[in-house]
């Protein structure tokens, strides 16, 4: 309920296409995972990621975490094609500029695997 009402007055604040409302977006989403509510969670989830994508760019870092997000909520729908195109588009933000040694990849495997 604090989140929600966090994202309300950041909207009104600062608007939609803040990085706080972004951050807020994600941390609901995580909220609604837990839950169990996963229509919740992957609308959050999908929220987050357009604001993190005007804000930052596609290749971020940041957009490869709310990708894996994504990809969980997903998997959670039991939308398994969709959930594996969002963590393959996670491992390529996250391998391109590091290679193999970014911790962000070992992440994205585990929840593939």
């Amino acid at each position: 309920v604090k989140y929600l009402e966090a994202l309300r007055i950041t909207l009104l604040v600062e608007g939609e296409g803040s990085e706080n409302a972004g951050s807020l977006c994600s941390c609901l989403g995580k909220v609604y995972e837990v839950q169990g509510k996963p229509d919740d969670a992957l609308r959050m989830q999908k929220r987050a990621l357009g604001v993190y994508r005007r804000l930052c760019g596609g290749e971020h870092p940041v957009v490869a975490n709310v990708l894996n997000r994504v990809g969980l909520a997903y998997s959670r729908k039991g939308l398994l094609d969709d959930a594996l195109k969002s963590y393959n588009e996670a491992l390529g933000i996250y391998s391109r500029p590091h290679g193999e040694d970014h911790e962000g990849l070992a992440l994205v495997l585990g929840n593939i695997a």
